[in-house]
């Protein structure tokens, strides 16, 4: 038996090439990415491919990364999750993301527009939401919001941050909580 045995019947055979096995193992996990498997099993069994090597003195966190990335963006191609997706989930588990904050409804000016707006703590935020990076552009929107409404505070969303965010603005990855509502 190998090693890893996941999945049975796979192709993987142990000739002694540690590395050369642990690469062919993160291919097959990426080539399960593109059928549809389960997003959070397959960061699992990448996880769980670590120990294949974890004598050798190499390092895999680029590899690790990079598969991770592959693995999210084929996700989010098989489910097409659009920025208005994640906004649609952020509103539906607004308190298990941001415990007591409420969903509100609030009249936009047609050329300010956010996703969203959340009160919390007495106070309305509002809400700007990125498929994939939340970068100075965003962050530029968002602050001309929190400008135009005179709030104090603001919400980032995206799957990754790409510039440094001032005190009042929090920021959510959003891969945790949309893997809750589509998995």
């Amino acid at each position: 038996m190998n090693d890893v045995q996941i999945y049975e019947n796979t192709e993987f055979e142990f000739n002694g090439d540690k590395l050369a096995y642990y690469i062919s193992y993160v291919n097959h996990i990426c080539r399960l990415s593109t059928r549809g498997e389960d997003y959070t099993k397959l960061l699992n069994m990448l996880n769980e491919s670590k120990h294949l090597i974890i004598d050798e003195d190499l390092e895999t966190s680029f590899l690790e990364g990079a598969v991770c990335d592959y693995i999210f963006r084929t996700w989010l191609n098989i489910y097409e999750i659009t920025e208005k997706t994640v906004v649609k989930v952020f509103k539906d588990k607004i308190e298990e993301i941001i415990p007591n904050a409420k969903i509100i409804n609030k009249d936009n000016d047609q050329k300010h527009k956010p996703d969203c707006w959340i009160l919390l703590d007495g106070e309305e935020i509002p809400v700007e939401a990125k498929l994939d990076v939340f970068n100075i552009t965003a962050l530029r929107q968002l602050k001309r919001y929190m400008s135009f409404y005179k709030k104090n505070k603001g919400i980032a969303i995206a799957r990754k941050l790409t510039v440094e965010l001032p005190e009042n603005i929090i920021f959510v990855n959003y891969t945790s909580f949309i893997k809750m509502k589509l998995l």
